[in-house]
């Protein structure tokens, strides 16, 4: 006889684990900025002036914003550059997300863009630290009125949710007008404007419109630089007139109007002082027929 024996197994209860390789984050918090590029050409009093450039190019040039974002420390956090080109001066709408509680400076830089390979008029070179960064403009340097650019530095603090801020950017120097008369009864080719202004690049830091001198471009004209710029030998008219935005150029600033003849010799052919606010404009003039 063959005998069977069952063995009965409880039924057990099981739950099931699914494990998740990639957790999802929680979504960090956004920072919506909105800023006023109008202010800072109408202070300089070349907002017609640049959107004649504009309408000029409109495929190509325009108005925009760059973004940078430091944390605490110094340190960057997150930026966004050229951003929000355009080709009139509209308030330009940007932001930066994914951020995280904590207190932050914004530094938001204005400048004319270039759509295309050429990038901004302005560089901007060393931005890893808030201690380093640098804004270089291309132009070397005489800078046209129309491509003055400017920036401000804002404190903002992330808590529990996204922030919102309106900026409006201060220009990083004043325009001089300079015009020449009396042209044909002198036998100048060139004629410079050199000023205590530094042309080349300024260093932001944490009192927004007041910038710090980096590096400077000097002449052997006494130690200034070189701001505006007329070569007569190209144009036989007796009158000249042009705007320069000179960075930095603020205060009590020296000037001199210097010729250079066809042989490279030159002579100071007058010199004086003007009292510039930063971000306004100042004439500065010579008559060869009143003098």
């Amino acid at each position: 006889m063959t005998v069977v024996v069952l063995f009965c197994l409880p039924l057990l209860n099981t739950s099931c684990f699914f494990l998740d390789d990639d957790p999802v984050e929680p979504e960090g918090y956004e920072l919506k900025v909105t800023v006023n590029t109008a202010e800072m050409y109408e202070k300089l009093g070349i907002a017609d002036e640049l959107l004649a450039t504009l309408a000029d190019e409109p495929e190509k040039s325009g108005v925009g914003i760059s973004l940078y974002l430091y944390d605490a420390s110094g340190n960057l956090v997150d930026s966004e550059d050229g951003v929000g080109i355009r080709h009139d001066l509209q308030p330009i709408k940007a932001g930066l997300d994914d951020l995280e509680n904590g207190s932050y400076t914004l530094l938001v830089v204005q400048a004319v863009t270039y759509e295309g390979e050429e990038g901004s008029y302005l560089d901007i070179e060393k931005e890893e630290k808030l201690s380093t960064i640098e804004m270089w403009n291309r132009f070397g340097r005489e800078i046209p009125a129309t491509f003055a650019f400017g920036y401000k530095m804002v404190k903002v603090t992330i808590s529990d949710g996204d922030a919102e801020l309106t900026v409006t950017p201060a220009a990083a120097g004043s325009v001089v007008e300079f015009s020449l008369a009396g042209l044909d009864k002198t036998d100048f080719w060139e004629i410079y404007l050199a000023t205590d202004g530094v042309p080349f690049c300024i260093a932001p830091d944490d009192k927004p419109g007041e910038p710090d001198l980096v590096r400077e471009y000097r002449t052997r004209w006494g130690g200034k630089a070189v701001v505006a710029y007329f070569d007569l030998s190209q144009e036989n008219a007796p009158a000249m007139k042009g705007k320069f935005f000179c960075v930095n150029m603020a205060g009590k600033t020296k000037y001199q109007i210097i010729g250079m003849k066809a042989d490279l010799t030159d002579e100071v052919v007058s010199e004086g002082e003007v009292d510039v606010m930063l971000g306004g404009e100042i004439p500065v003039s010579y008559d060869w027929g009143a003098n």
